[in-house]
C-alpha cells in the first residue's frame, strides 16, 4: 500500500468504510457463523490497515472521522465508535518517514485488529 496523496487515501478509506458497512449488512445472510466471523474480522482488519495508512500518510484524525461519519450516517453508534477507537489507536503510533517502517506499522496495526476480532468471536 504505497499511497502518496492524502486524497487517494481518503478515497480508499471511504471505499473500505463502504465495504465494511456492506459486509456487516450481508453477514446475517451467511449460513456459516465461522465464515461470517472470519469475513467480519477481515473487513475490520482491512479498515484498520487503511486507518493506519491514512495516519502514516499524514491525514488528520479529524479528516478520518469526518469521512467515516459521512459514510456511516444512519448506522449504529457501534460503527462510529469502532472507527473512533481505530483512529485514536493509530495516533498513539508515530508517523514514520521511510516506507519500510510505514508498511510494517500498517501490517502490524491491521494484524492486531484481526487478532482482537478473532478473540471476541472465540469467547462467544
Amino acid at each position: 500500500m504505497n499511497i502518496k496523496h492524502p486524497s487517494s487515501v481518503l478515497k480508499r478509506l471511504t471505499l473500505i468504510a463502504v465495504m465494511l458497512v456492506s459486509a456487516v449488512t450481508v453477514m446475517p445472510a451467511l449460513a456459516n457463523a465461522a465464515q461470517a466471523n472470519n469475513e467480519t474480522c477481515d473487513q475490520i482488519s482491512e479498515l484498520a490497515g487503511l486507518v493506519m495508512m491514512a495516519r502514516q500518510e499524514g491525514l488528520s484524525a479529524q479528516e478520518m472521522l469526518q469521512v467515516s461519519s459521512r459514510v456511516l450516517e444512519g448506522y449504529s453508534d457501534d460503527y462510529h465508535h469502532l472507527v473512533g477507537v481505530m483512529v485514536g489507536d493509530a495516533f498513539r503510533v508515530p508517523r514514520y518517514v521511510d516506507d519500510h517502517n510505514k508498511q510494517s506499522e500498517i501490517a502490524d496495526f491491521s494484524h492486531q485488529y484481526y487478532q482482537s476480532c478473532q478473540q471476541v468471536f472465540s469467547k462467544r
